[in-house]
């Protein structure tokens, strides 16, 4: 229940190196799941970006994945295959003896609905210019940044669009100097 990964110490839980770790701890059918900012109507560049290196960077260790698109996009990662439906989360919660309000079988229905599935896998595209996020290159921190000033300050729209086209070490080297 992280927030979005706006500064490095909180990037450093969207990172290849804590993916590796989260990995290596798993039970044998066990599900990393975390959110990250969405959409359910329409993914800008910026969002895109975001979740898109972070989608890189999961790939890298989890050969299963599984996301639920939304305002919070869901991201469920496991070593193992897995299915996710709304008969199988009605069962367990049933199962369970979990009551709740919001949990609903025609919620669920809501979230976990195919169509919406294609819409974010068609709405992400091709993803091979995005980079991916890990400790010594905070990816994610620049892309969270440049969703919310897209937001909420979009003169600068410019600027995050020709950094990014940077290399890294380039920008690093820069602000050293």
């Amino acid at each position: 229940n992280l927030g979005d990964p706006y500064t490095a110490q909180l990037n450093r839980f969207y990172t290849r190196e804590f993916f590796k770790l989260a990995k290596s701890h798993l039970e044998k059918n066990g599900i990393l799941i975390f959110g990250l900012n969405g959409s359910l109507n329409y993914v800008s560049k910026e969002l895109r970006s975001l979740n898109g290196s972070l989608l890189n960077t999961l790939k890298d260790e989890f050969p299963n994945l599984f996301i639920i698109p939304g305002d919070t996009n869901l991201y469920l990662a496991s070593n193992e295959y897995f299915e996710i439906t709304p008969r199988i989360i009605a069962n367990r919660l049933r199962e369970r003896n979990i009551s709740t309000r919001l949990f609903s079988p025609d919620y669920i229905e809501y979230r976990l609905n195919p169509d919406r599935q294609r819409w974010f896998v068609e709405s992400m595209g091709k993803l091979t210019h995005i980079r991916k996020n890990t400790d010594l290159q905070p990816s994610e921190v620049f892309y969270s940044l440049d969703y919310w000033n897209a937001m909420f300050s979009p003169r600068w729209r410019l600027f995050y669009r020709t950094i990014d086209k940077l290399d890294f070490k380039t920008v690093v080297v820069s602000i050293v100097l």
